[in-house]
């Protein structure tokens, strides 16, 4: 079976298209028994035994086997996050034989832990979390048997997906797509593992976190009603009002309500906010919360992003990765490249708020976010047992300013939350 990719492309061929999550699951179960209930879950999802496949136009297509192609492997201890992270972006997934997901088993004291590295064409971030959620389902009921689930895009299931451009953008779009098509190429899953290698290489990522109590937690939550915003609002307010920086971008489900399906159904909303010098905390969160709210609940701003990068031709949006990353040397490319932002002043934060998936059964949970080019850091929000967790990912270089911004970041909302 073989589905076109007809979604935009700019998850293909990124110089950074990994994503982590580490978890301890609860019961003490066998890292055999983890084996064999993540091939329960591949049985379900299509896209655990998907392989990814180029023609020579260009075109891309998921191509179904019975046979699953991720990579599982037992380790006597798992790396440190940090360390994981940059092992696993100088590893190019080997996504033309299926390995779009690679799975690491180590058994412990505190029982049996899974750390997961997954390319973005398997699946967003929600989508990780529900494949974490039927991997606990098959551990603690084996026999279960679930309906396949068919590979979906969101193109197909969504008219957001294929909203008009504006005259002057659609018209823009047409020529740079005639002129890409008199003098651009093809590039291959060889050339983007090349750029990914050099890319990892020159740009390590490292990861800190913290867990909060459950009666942090709780403080937090209480403030955050209290004021009347929500808590990807707080968190995000108080990392601008630390860094004194003035941009985020959010990532934003365009998932049905009970979907449960892996896929990609997100797209990243830019919010920017300039606030008054002398305003206090509560003042500047309220207003980016209307900012917010303004960008993610009008479909036509939401998905904007969308519409323009699906305007474009397919292997344009691979080549202004080239382009930014790779050397590139073409105009018709290099325009693209500006117009993604993949060299200009990236966004302080990209922010991912996964707490609605608290019911997962698992003793712990680390999700570590996509660091992709245009953005400084960035931020996931985790709920485990009634305890919040933030992760961040940033550039090496610039570890003492990042972690002075989050250590000052946590505690200003610890501080909203410490009862009078």
């Amino acid at each position: 079976m073989e589905y076109k990719i007809t979604k935009e492309r700019s998850h293909l061929f990124s110089p950074t298209p990994n994503t982590q999550l580490v978890i301890t699951f609860k019961g003490h179960p066998s890292v055999d028994d983890l084996r064999q209930a993540i091939a329960k879950t591949a049985q379900k999802h299509e896209l655990l035994r998907a392989s990814l496949s180029l023609r020579e136009n260009g075109d891309a297509y998921y191509v179904v086997s019975d046979k699953p192609g991720y990579h599982f492997e037992e380790l006597p201890a798992l790396p440190e996050l940090t360390a994981f992270v940059q092992l696993q972006a100088c590893r190019p997934f080997d996504c033309e034989h299926g390995e779009l997901i690679r799975f690491y088993a180590a058994a412990g004291d505190d029982g049996v832990r899974l750390a997961i590295s997954a390319h973005h064409m398997v699946g967003d971030d929600a989508s990780l979390l529900l494949l974490v959620r039927d991997i606990t389902e098959h551990l603690a009921n084996p026999r279960c048997d679930a309906q396949s689930m068919p590979i979906r895009q969101l193109a197909a299931d969504s008219a957001a997906a294929r909203q008009k451009l504006p005259f002057s953008v659609s018209t823009m779009m047409k020529l740079t797509n005639f002129q890409w098509k008199r003098q651009g190429k093809v590039f291959s899953f060889t050339d983007h593992a090349a750029m990914v290698s050099a890319h990892a290489e020159k740009n390590p990522g490292a990861v800190c976190e913290q867990l909060l109590t459950s009666e942090q937690t709780a403080q937090l939550l209480a403030w955050c009603k209290s004021v009347d915003v929500d808590l990807l609002t707080a968190v995000a307010g108080a990392f601008l009002y630390i860094s004194e920086e003035n941009s985020i971008s959010i990532l934003c489900s365009l998932r049905s309500e009970n979907d449960t399906g892996m896929g990609t159904f997100a797209t990243s909303v830019s919010v920017d906010y300039y606030p008054l010098p002398e305003s206090g905390f509560v003042t500047r969160i309220r207003e980016m919360q209307e900012r917010i709210a303004d960008k993610t609940g009008d479909p036509q701003k939401a998905q904007f992003q969308l519409g323009f990068l699906s305007s474009l031709s397919p292997t344009l949006v691979d080549s202004a990765y080239f382009a930014a990353f790779h050397n590139y040397a073409n105009p018709v490319s290099q325009r693209a490249m500006m117009m993604f932002g993949l060299k200009s002043s990236p966004k302080a934060l990209s922010i991912h708020d996964l707490t609605a998936y608290d019911d997962i059964s698992v003793a712990d949970l680390s999700f570590i976010p996509t660091l992709t080019p245009n953005v400084r850091r960035a931020l996931a929000l985790t709920m485990v047992n009634g305890q919040l967790r933030i992760t961040m990912q940033y550039p090496v270089r610039e570890s003492g300013e990042m972690m002075r911004v989050f250590n000052e970041s946590i505690l200003l909302l610890l501080r909203q939350g410490r009862p009078l």
